[in-house]
């Protein structure tokens, strides 16, 4: 099982990375929209960790995904 990490903050997703968890630096809608939708697609990603600052800027998106998201 993987941890993936969706951020804005480089030293948030540096910090991550040197306790071993994979990581993006997200800059954009379009961006995250892309990365949160291709680790959800992951078989092997069981946690996506999400920085407060892009949940919050992007709650919307969020609650889409976890209203149309099936988990196994």
């Amino acid at each position: 099982m993987k941890i993936f990490l969706l951020t804005s903050d480089e030293d948030t997703l540096a910090g991550l990375r040197l306790a071993g968890v994979d990581g993006a630096l997200v800059s954009s809608e379009e961006d995250f929209i892309s990365r949160v939708n291709s680790a959800v697609a992951d078989s092997e990603t069981g946690v996506i960790f999400i920085g407060s600052l892009l949940a919050e800027k992007y709650p919307d998106i969020l609650t889409d995904l976890r209203e149309n998201t099936r988990t196994q």
